[in-house]
């Protein structure tokens, strides 16, 4: 136990760099202000968005009392966030078993493989727990409160909240393990880790899906408010249907009884089950997978003399070369590809998948938004812009440019390409990859209603165009700040507060400009809207790329020299 307690903590220190931020306190002031200070400006920035989701859930609370169903207000909140969980654990689960070099340090060394899996799998509940009670606090403590519990109700809702992380987390690593052990893709591991990220993104999306169609009720809305209103518990039944785990959480904490207190120790009983499963399988494929890989990599054929040759020889345009370096790093870096295309790529599909798999509900929505569409066809358009001006936002491609070279960056640094060339090389990086979400969306809405050419034009056009100042933002942002000392692909992305504060800047962004476009089409005429939008955004786009031209040169030598 001693060993896991300090492997546990190697690996928390590591993933946050805590020793980094210690040493700084004492010996660099400035460092230590910009490590502590950028997270908390960037927490108490967020605190209104929290404010809105606390407020939403005293709001289902009201609705639910109001309808007598009070009683599925936390096994809900446990099922939704037990899927962004899921959602979130993926990559952090890829990266601390497999993309962390702390691996092949401890392996030498006289620690059971056992401990390892332990250590590294606590390292990931740590960060998992911070999130899970970030959102089930509030659900938990409205309940409380509206139901006048005691004491007792709040120590039951706390062991819920720590152990919540433990069992999706569990049966989600158990899965990888199972499939990074596979030789099927021995020599191409790169490709095959790619498609098992996916693959087990798509598996527990799929089971989502199915379980909530299993769990549909009827076609008829009367019905379904007639049942509500006859039985307490209907809404409560259709969650457990579609999660059966959420039950357990359920009697724990709807009424503190006896009976209560037994389905407590049941789900504590269901999570150590998978844990002890995860780590028993782990134990017996989790090194031999890496042995395997790390063998799988060896033995490949040089080039040849002609071929390195032929290679050196050939020249291309310097922003198309920055553009497939920028690529080929995106592409053979499975958790840079998987951070920066799933969202683009699983937002669409999630809601695709919600309308075919629902029982009911799913035509509703078909039939709404053709509806919408035919009634409001300038308001359809403005919505297409947010959604692929969003696609820009989240993707954090320009905002980790610089970030996801790491130590490697000196080679940019010493290339003899203009300030011009790299910003369009990685800009177009940038813009494939949100390309590829706007694809997506129009294929589902291709599911749901014909939309007319000019509308595709038009959304394609200025969605596009009103990316740019986001995707030059986030350029700006790695270039001044870019995280270059990590030791897991991981941090340069997902620990990096680059993305973060670009991500956000251009939601406020998004919501000004569109805002004030939409109001002048409404209240002047509907080109005047998209004339202020395109021209407004070109402008500051510009604004933004002179910003970049003037200061890249100096900042990427002074990388070099970091």
């Amino acid at each position: 136990m001693k060993e896991i307690i300090s492997l546990t903590k190697l690996f928390i220190n590591t993933n946050l760099g805590l020793s980094l931020i210690q040493y700084n306190r004492k010996n660099n002031k400035k460092a230590f202000l910009k490590q502590v200070g950028l997270p908390v400006l960037v927490l108490v920035a967020m605190l209104p968005l929290y404010g809105l989701y606390v407020a939403y859930m005293a709001m289902m609370y009201t609705g639910m009392a109001a309808i007598g169903q009070v009683s599925v207000l936390l096994p809900m909140a446990y099922t939704v966030i037990s899927v962004v969980i899921i959602f979130f654990g993926l990559a952090y689960i890829m990266a601390e078993f497999y993309f962390s070099g702390s691996v092949e340090m401890l392996l030498p060394l006289p620690i059971k493989p056992r401990n390892i899996i332990i250590g590294k799998f606590g390292s990931i509940i740590f960060m998992e727990v911070l999130l899970s009670a970030a959102l089930m606090l509030p659900p938990a403590v409205i309940y409380g409160m509206g139901q006048g519990m005691g004491i007792l109700y709040y120590m039951m809702a706390l062991i819920v909240i720590v152990i919540l992380p433990v069992l999706p987390l569990a049966l989600e690593t158990l899965l990888i393990m199972l499939l990074m052990r596979s030789n099927s893709f021995k020599g191409k591991k790169d490709v095959f880790q790619i498609v098992a990220l996916f693959a087990v993104l798509a598996f527990f999306l799929g089971l989502q899906m199915y379980l909530s169609s299993m769990a549909g009720g009827s076609d008829d809305p009367m019905t379904m408010v007639n049942s509500m209103l006859a039985d307490n518990g209907y809404l409560l039944k259709t969650i457990t249907r579609m999660y059966p785990v959420s039950l357990l959480v359920a009697q724990s904490l709807n009424s503190i009884t006896l009976t209560g207190m037994l389905s407590l120790l049941g789900l504590f009983i269901l999570t150590a089950a998978a844990f002890a499963l995860m780590v028993f399988v782990g134990e017996r494929v989790y090194v031999k997978g890496l042995i395997s890989g790390k063998e799988s990599g060896r033995g490949k054929k040089a080039l040849s003399v002609t071929k390195l040759q032929k290679a050196l020889s050939h020249r291309s345009a310097p922003a198309l070369a920055v553009f497939k370096m920028d690529m080929r790093l995106l592409l053979r870096t499975p958790i840079y590809f998987f951070n920066n295309v799933s969202i683009v790529v699983v937002v669409p599909l999630v809601f695709l998948m919600s309308m075919f798999f629902g029982k009911s509900g799913g035509m509703d929505i078909m039939t709404l938004v053709s509806d919408f569409y035919k009634a409001a066809p300038d308001a359809m358009n403005l919505i297409l812009i947010v959604v692929f001006m969003f696609f820009g936002s989240i993707a954090c491609t320009t905002a980790t440019t610089f970030s996801r070279e790491g130590k490697n960056i000196w080679l940019t640094c010493i290339v003899p390409v203009r300030p011009l060339d790299q910003m369009i090389g990685r800009g177009l990086s940038a813009l494939c990859i949100q390309l590829l979400g706007i694809v997506f969306t129009l294929i589902l809405l291709a599911f749901i209603t014909p939309l007319t050419l000019g509308t595709v034009v038009v959304s394609l056009v200025l969605g596009t165009i009103g990316s740019f100042p986001l995707l030059a933002f986030g350029l700006i942002v790695d270039m001044m700040r870019p995280l270059l000392n990590w030791d897991n692909p991981q941090k340069a992305v997902k620990n990096n507060m680059n993305v973060m504060i670009a991500m956000m800047v251009g939601w406020v962004y998004m919501l000004l400009v569109v805002g004030i476009s939409a109001a002048t089409g409404f209240f002047i005429a509907p080109v005047f809207g998209y004339s202020f939008f395109a021209v407004v955004s070109i402008v500051i786009s510009v604004l933004l790329l002179m910003v970049v031209k003037k200061h890249l040169e100096e900042r990427m030598q002074m990388m070099d020299v970091e």
